[in-house]
C-alpha cells in the first residue's frame, strides 16, 4: 500500500485561517467512494452464480457462509434490484445495509449505504 501525508488543513484542524472564505468542497463533494471487484472460478455455470448472488431468501446462508438468516432483512426488491441488511461474520458481527442490482448482464453490484460493527 501506497500513502501520502498530506499538510493538515488549518480550517479542519481548528486553526484559524487569515481571511475568511470557502474552505472547500463539501462533504458531499469530497467523499471517496470505494470500489471492490470481485471475480472468482467455480465449476459452477455463470448464470447459476449470478442468480446466487441476488438470492435473498433463506437460501442465502447456504450459499453464503459467512451470513445468518437471523441477521438478513430485505427492506425491499424487485425485479432488479434489492436493498438489504445482512449481519455478517467476518471477525465480529458486521452490519452492512446494501443496495444489490442485478439489471446489467453478467453483473450483482452492491452499493453499501451503511455499515457497522456490533460489539
Amino acid at each position: 500500500m501506497h500513502m501520502v501525508r498530506r499538510p493538515a488543513n488549518p480550517v479542519l484542524a481548528g486553526g484559524a485561517t487569515e481571511e475568511p472564505g470557502p474552505i472547500g468542497p463539501s462533504a458531499h463533494e469530497r467523499r471517496h467512494v470505494l470500489t471492490i471487484e470481485v471475480e472468482a472460478e467455480s465449476p459452477s455455470p455463470p448464470q447459476r452464480v449470478l442468480e446466487a448472488a441476488h438470492d435473498f431468501s433463506d437460501r442465502r446462508a447456504d450459499v453464503w457462509p459467512n451470513v445468518r438468516t437471523r441477521h438478513l432483512e430485505v427492506h425491499d426488491s424487485g425485479e432488479n434490484f434489492a436493498e438489504v441488511t445482512e449481519g455478517t461474520w467476518v471477525v465480529g458481527l458486521f452490519w452492512e445495509r446494501n443496495r444489490y442490482e442485478w439489471s446489467q448482464p453478467g453483473t450483482v453490484k452492491a452499493t453499501a449505504e451503511a455499515t457497522c460493527r456490533s460489539s
